[in-house]
Order: C-alpha cells, then sequence, then structure tokens
C-alpha cells in the first residue's frame, strides 16, 4: 500500500466515484490508481472479487477512453534521398522495376510480331476467280503454267517443230509447210532473239529479231519484206501469250477486264498494256486458268485501220515441268489465217549459236 501510495501521493485517499468534479484524465488517473490498490490487497474473501472485477472492467474502459481522446499524430513526410546521391525511395525502385519488365514485354511481343508470316489478303477467295485482282489472277496463271522459276530456269531456249498450214485467200485448201521455231531469252521480251523457218514444197522463208532489228531472207537470200509481214510478225512477238507470265520482269501493266463466257466456258479477261502502249487481251479459263484466247490491234500500213487479230490456243501439254500449247489458230478480222501444230518442243538446250539469230 505505502508502495502504491508513494508513486501517486496527491490521491492516497481519494475516492474513484467522488472525483465527478475533476477533469476526465484525472479521473482516468485515479480510476488506474484504484486498481493498483486494489491489485495490492489480497483476495480473501468474495466481496474484494467482486470489487476487483469490477475495477479491473473500469480500468480497461478508461484504457480505451484516453486512448480515443488522444490527438492522433500527423504523417511523417516520405524521406528522399538528398539530390545527387543517386538512390531512390524503395517505392520509386518498384516503379522503375515495373517499368523496365513492361519494355521487355513490349520487346517480346514485337518480336513475336515479326516472326509472324503476314496477314492473308482477305480479298483473295480461292474459289471465286472473279473476286481476284488482276495481279492475283496473273499470278494463279503463272503457277499453272509450272511457277515463275520453273519457267525462268526451263525457258532460257528451246526449238519448236511442227507443221504450219497457212491460208490461200481462195477456196483452196491451206498451204502447208514444216514450221521451225528457236528462242534465246533475254532479260526484257522486247530484247529476246526469236528466229522461225517456214519450208513450203517449192520455197523456204525466214523471218529473225536479233533483239534490235528484223530481217528476213528467203531461199538463203535476205530481202526486205513487205511493211505488212514485217508489222504482222514483230507484233506476234509482241502480243505472245509468254508476255503475260513475264508482266513483272517485263515491267508491263495489266487490269481486270471483264468476264466473258465462250462455247460454255467462263473466262476471266486481263488486259496487259506493253511499253509502246499497246494492248493484248487474254481470255483466261476459270476451271483450268489457261489461257484460251489472246486479241490484239495492229496497224499494218499507215493511215489503215487496224487490224485485229485473235489467236486461240489449243491441247496445252507438259514440257519440261512447264505447259506448252499444242495447236494454235490465229484469226485476222475473224477470218482463218494461220494454224500451227507442234510435234516436238525441246528447251533448256544445252548450246546455242547465238549467229543463226542475226543471219540466215
Amino acid at each position: 500500500m505505502s508502495r502504491v501510495c508513494g508513486i501517486f501521493p496527491t490521491f492516497a485517499k481519494a475516492d474513484a466515484t467522488k472525483l465527478t468534479l475533476l477533469s476526465e484524465h484525472t479521473l482516468k488517473i485515479t480510476t488506474i490508481r484504484k486498481v493498483f490498490l486494489m491489485a495490492s490487497q489480497p483476495l480473501a474473501t468474495r466481496r474484494h472479487l467482486r470489487v476487483w472485477a469490477l475495477h479491473v472492467l473500469i480500468f480497461v474502459v478508461s484504457l480505451s477512453g484516453l486512448a480515443a481522446s488522444q490527438p492522433s499524430l500527423p504523417h511523417a513526410p516520405a524521406t528522399r534521398p538528398p539530390a545527387g546521391t543517386g538512390q531512390k525511395p524503395d517505392s520509386a525502385k518498384e516503379e522503375a522495376k515495373k517499368e523496365e519488365a513492361k519494355k521487355e514485354e513490349a520487346k517480346k511481343e514485337e518480336a513475336k510480331k515479326e516472326d509472324k508470316p503476314p496477314k492473308p489478303d482477305k480479298t483473295f477467295k480461292p474459289g471465286n476467280p472473279k473476286s481476284w485482282t488482276a495481279e492475283q489472277l496473273a499470278e494463279v496463271v503463272i503457277l499453272a503454267y509450272g511457277s515463275r522459276p520453273v519457267l525462268q530456269y526451263v525457258l532460257t531456249n528451246n526449238t519448236e517443230e511442227g507443221i504450219i498450214k497457212l491460208a490461200t485467200g481462195d477456196d483452196r485448201p491451206p498451204l502447208e509447210g514444216k514450221f521451225l521455231r528457236r528462242f534465246l531469252r533475254k532479260d526484257m521480251s522486247d530484247k529476246d532473239f526469236v528466229r522461225v523457218d517456214v519450208e513450203f514444197p517449192k520455197q523456204t522463208y525466214t523471218f529473225g529479231f536479233n533483239g534490235a532489228v528484223a530481217w528476213a531472207a528467203k531461199d538463203g537470200t535476205p530481202f526486205r519484206p513487205a511493211p505488212e509481214a514485217e508489222a504482222s510478225f514483230m507484233a506476234s512477238l509482241v502480243h505472245d501469250f509468254q508476255a503475260l507470265l513475264r508482266y513483272k520482269e517485263d515491267g508491263t501493266s495489266i487490269e481486270r477486264a471483264g468476264t466473258e463466257r465462250i462455247t460454255g466456258l467462263d473466262t476471266s479477261i486481263l488486259e496487259l498494256t506493253h511499253k509502246d502502249q499497246t494492248k493484248t487481251r487474254y481470255y483466261i479459263s476459270d476451271k483450268t486458268f489457261h489461257i484460251l484466247h489472246l486479241e490484239y490491234e495492229v496497224v499494218l500500213t499507215p493511215g489503215a485501220a487496224p487490224t485485229k487479230f485473235r489467236e486461240s490456243f489449243y491441247d496445252y501439254h507438259p514440257v519440261q515441268n512447264i505447259l506448252v500449247p499444242r495447236r494454235t489458230v490465229l484469226y485476222e478480222n475473224g477470218k482463218f489465217v494461220q494454224e500451227i501444230e507442234l510435234k516436238e518442243t525441246k528447251c533448256r538446250l544445252a548450246k546455242v549459236d547465238e549467229d543463226i539469230f542475226y543471219r540466215y
């Protein structure tokens, strides 16, 4: 008892229930003193136990009220490192780590995008050629003939041998002879070397082009062909079915020109514009993607109306992994003028003498 009273000398004889006029904090301190005083008494009787429990309860309530009455302390501001030290607070370090992680994730996503193949063209519908662009259709045609790499490899040079039939201009049967065409591929179609030899029963004609000028010979003797004959020969070299297969190499342009049903076959039409601004129309089968016909116009003599030519291709057959038409028929203003039926085609010969393209 003396030990406790030495701690609280002012309230040694005061009763906690009689301190109602004191301040709230004084009352709480008195209650705490009373509890300690009761704790120092012997717990011999039941009365003492009740008093002890009551005062403990008052003590707990007083403590909670005391804690609630204390003013809350302001939060201390976050400490920052002095300028120039290079140190970051923990929150700043966490933010920096998050930013680095985001950058790494962005790099990974970018790498994934680069590895992915390009998205397919949604306008390209394999089952509907009419919905394709001109270039898409042309590329399918090239693939049908063997693909661009194969065509470039096989058609470095070739020879074609067969039978030629020419219209005589009257009711007589066509004039028939032997046909031999030799070809040497160059970088551009208009620079290709070509030589055509036609042997009839009584005479032989030769037409050649050496990449610069055309020339002709009759029975081994050079001669100057008629202007319309020369124009027709040169036009046949430009408006060829292979011009479509080499449109990219030649830098020519193509566009869709509608569709047409010919003898029960659906065809898509491509129009190719050559470097000299002349045009060739190709009628392509929607089923096989073979060139069935081509059309073009040529002014054979100055001042005359253009002559319309139509060439049809039949009986395609494979030759060294490419397709070659076995038979071609040429019409001039709707009239038959020529037919060629090939008997043998050889490609990529081991040796070709270029001199034969310069002279007879």
